[in-house]
């Protein structure tokens, strides 16, 4: 995931779910005393970007527009429609003269939130420093485990929501142990040509391929041909940068914690070359001059690392990175549709990448709403160890049951790669939980489950797989959309999953609380 794509993740705190919905009408006097909130709810619920800009340059704070302009905090607002389509104002539970918060529905979904608003005063009269919103989950131990089915049927009740809208293409899948229960495609796989997503279409996953380099560094582990605690120069000794050379490790790789990635390739000036890059040494041209930009042992989000990951692969193996990850994990998986794309053939089994981010500038883009944009020509030419292959969604549940059934890597292997190993707080942007990096694994604890898996984002890409072994459960959710609904989803299945809470685990708040900063 790149750096300007984990920005727009986290640029503002917008929460998603709860497992209950409905509709809910608010009384006619509900924020009455509090009117910049009621304005700003109100044109938030017109979907009109243009008015969200007008509205702000009137009544955000100076300093707010200081530190960025009203089209930003207007892509926001825009973001948070697309999600919510806006809210249902059910009751002002807090204020102070800093901030305002209040209980709201999603009017799209009848999802639960807490708004927070927060404020200041400049010449007589108030303005908006800041907006946010979190999701209120319920969870508790008197609540159910929801079978399978219950799971199908609540998520492809959201989905409807987001088709109606258009704004959901893909593929999701949810599996109970190794029997699928749920499998449907939906949307258009390419706007220019009408065609649909089936269930045989390939979708882009992103950084879920981290995990295909993953497994395969942990099978040469489990060959003897590597140790995850070996410096990059025991294998690379001809790497040139020496701080990478000595210091770092492949676990520190794995776990994006080598110090590599405040400074990705994704913000070098070699980027601009993305569209040709067709090889492990095409990115690693990118990497090579990447400094640390920490001391190993910090968490930074490093896609370098992974390329790096790459190269020792195909020093060790004498094979292409996409021929070992072809011959070792595509076939022995059943993985019999997944492949690595190029960009410039076409296929028609392929799902376009359809994007409402526009370039603004040389290396920043800007939400707006509307029709999507074919984003094909701005994504690297093919994909490599930090991401990029091209899957079904059932290829993607097999590789999940080889991975956990033994068959790609030892056991004893994979409970290693499904340790949390990075800071608590790290990994997928976005996603409810307590989110760790495992070696090429994200290993997310919510209520006391603990589930292991990996998302992806990209300009027109979102993907995510996760297993819940404490019930059985799997989701898989592939789109060629931003990744917006598919990050609501996800969270959506992942609070009904867990939302009967376990080993003594204390849920999340499920309730506004004041901000601590004020």
């Amino acid at each position: 995931m790149s750096k300007w794509m984990r920005r727009l993740v986290h640029s503002i705190a917008v929460g998603w779910i709860a497992a209950c919905a409905g509709s809910v009408t608010a009384s006619p006097d509900v924020g009455s005393g509090h009117p910049l909130l009621a304005s700003l709810l109100a044109v938030l619920a017109t979907g009109d970007q243009a008015a969200y800009e007008r509205f702000i340059e009137k009544n955000y704070a100076p300093a707010a527009l200081a530190n960025y302009p009203a089209e930003d905090h207007a892509a926001s607002l825009a973001r948070i429609y697309t999600d919510t389509g806006g809210f249902t104002l059910e009751r002002v539970v807090g204020e102070s003269p800093q901030w305002v918060q209040a209980e709201a529905r999603d009017r799209m979904t009848g999802i639960r939130y807490c708004l927070t608003l927060n404020r200041s005063e400049a010449g007589g009269r108030e303005f908006i420093t800041e907006f946010s919103t979190r999701g209120l989950y319920p969870a508790g131990p008197q609540l159910e485990t929801p079978t399978a089915d219950e799971v199908a049927r609540r998520v492809e009740t959201l989905v409807d929501h987001y088709l109606a809208r258009e704004l959901f293409s893909g593929v999701i899948l949810i599996a109970n142990e190794d029997i699928v229960v749920f499998r449907k495609a939906y949307g258009p796989a390419s706007i220019a040509y009408g065609a649909p997503v089936t269930l045989d279409t390939r979708l882009n996953i992103a950084s879920i391929g981290k995990s295909l380099t993953g497994v395969a560094i942990a099978q040469l582990v489990d060959a003897g041909k590597v140790a995850y605690d070996d410096t990059v120069g025991k294998v690379l000794p001809d790497y040139p940068n020496q701080d990478v050379r000595e210091k770092v490790t492949l676990r520190q790789l794995l776990t994006h914690t080598s110090g590599l990635g405040p400074e990705d390739f994704y913000d070098g000036p070699l980027w601009a070359l993305r569209p040709r890059m067709h090889s492990v040494a095409d990115y690693m041209k990118l990497v090579v001059g990447t400094p640390l930009g920490g001391e190993p042992g910090e968490f930074h989000y490093s896609n370098s690392g992974y390329v790096i990951l790459g190269a020792i692969i195909e020093r060790l193996t004498g094979q292409s990175y996409y021929d070992y990850v072809r011959d070792h994990i595509f076939k022995p998986a059943g993985m019999t549709r997944s492949f690595y794309h190029e960009m410039d053939q076409e296929d028609p089994d392929v799902a376009v990448p359809l994007t409402n981010l526009f370039n603004k500038g040389e290396k920043d883009y800007i939400y707006r709403l509307g029709r999507p944009r074919n984003a094909t020509y701005e994504l690297a030419a093919k994909g490599g160890p930090q991401g990029g292959a091209y899957v079904t969604a059932d290829d993607l549940f097999a590789f999940e049951k080889a991975l956990r059934g033994g068959k790609l890597v030892s056991l004893a292997r994979f409970a290693e790669m499904t340790t949390a190993q990075s800071p608590s707080g790290a990994g997928a942007g976005g996603l409810v939980g307590d989110v760790r990096e495992g070696l090429g694994i994200e290993v997310i604890r919510q209520n006391g489950h603990t589930s292991f898996g990996h998302t992806g984002g990209d300009l027109g890409i979102a993907s995510m797989v996760y297993w819940y072994p404490d019930t059985g459960l799997t989701t898989i959710i592939l789109s060629n959309r931003d990744p917006r609904a598919a990050r609501v989803l996800t969270n959506a299945t992942r609070a009904l999953i867990t939302r009967q809470t376990i080993n003594g685990a204390v849920p999340p708040h499920q309730e506004c609380v004041p901000p601590t900063s004020n």
